[in-house]
């Protein structure tokens, strides 16, 4: 017997490495998203490596960059800060060791 079930999840928000410049690319977006939030290296002309996070669109968020560690080939980060109501705050990092 065979099922076949379409499931439609939608994730909260979805973290991505070795960004490079797609804070600057207007082809890089994911419908139901906010633009992205992120951090690269500027160790060269061309931005290379970095992390970023794509938050869902019906979430308020504040990046939080105090919180954002970015060592350059050590460890890279980016942090928003989620304030749901009714809950505590949330941190959310996407994180890049390479």
């Amino acid at each position: 017997m065979i099922y076949t079930q379409t499931i439609n999840f939608v994730f909260d928000y979805i973290g991505i490495s070795e960004v490079f410049r797609c804070d600057c690319d207007q082809r890089i977006g994911l419908p139901g998203y906010h633009d992205n939030v992120s951090r690269c290296r500027g160790d060269s002309d061309d931005c290379r490596a970095g992390v970023a996070l794509f938050i869902k669109e019906s979430i308020d968020f504040k990046i939080r960059n105090e919180l954002s560690v970015f060592i350059p080939h050590v460890c890279e980060s980016i942090c928003v800060e989620i304030s749901p109501e009714g809950v505590k705050k949330i941190i959310v990092v996407g994180f890049l060791s390479p």
